[in-house]
């Protein structure tokens, strides 16, 4: 994978089990060592404010962890001509690039049953809607912003061992849909 993204991005996307495991271990001192916040403190409101505040850290540690470690399985098996432009860990959103210059935007959704994994949403833009008629079962058309966007629901699966496939099977019908106006040329 080449890298336009920042090294510190790429590197925090390995490591983001450790960010997940330290809020977590973080949060568990927090609240078993609260004795010795009063008694260091000696005050409760300022205990509880020292408390939430490494509450909401630890939050927050978990949550990048968990983004970090969801687009690290695509990323490892991305290559040529695909490129991460860059990681949004806020909003959960990875930018991808091709060598056309067409870009993927990849956000991880959670499963709303729990033991399910979840699924990667893949948009990316296209000038015109198509005309009716047959479609690929791996892609459908939207709108997210008021832009029209073609998009795809891989699994976790899918996502991690076949990236560069989904990306390219895409980009296809994004371009001949932008090109002619249908699915299928």
């Amino acid at each position: 994978m080449r890298e336009t993204t920042p090294k510190f991005k790429l590197n925090l996307l390995k490591h983001g089990r450790i960010l997940t495991i330290t809020g977590i271990f973080l949060a568990l001192f927090c609240i078993f060592g609260s004795a010795g916040l009063v008694i260091l403190f000696e005050e409760i409101s300022t205990v509880a404010i020292v408390l939430f505040s490494i509450l909401i850290l630890c939050a927050v540690l978990v949550y990048i962890g968990s983004v970090c470690t969801n687009f690290y399985r695509i990323t490892k098996g991305l290559s040529k001509p695909f490129v991460v432009e860059d990681i949004d860990f806020i909003c959960g959103e990875m930018t991808i690039r091709d060598d056309r210059d067409r870009v993927y935007i990849v956000t991880y959704e959670e499963p709303e049953t729990i033991g399910k994994k979840g699924f990667y949403k893949i948009w990316t833009p296209i000038t015109r809607p198509p005309k009716v008629g047959p479609h690929p079962f791996f892609a459908e058309v939207t709108i997210k912003d008021g832009t029209i966007m073609l998009l795809s629901r891989p699994s976790v699966e899918i996502a991690s061992s076949h990236m560069n496939e989904r990306l390219t099977s895409l980009g296809k019908v994004a371009h001949t849909i932008d090109v002619w106006g249908t699915w299928e040329r």
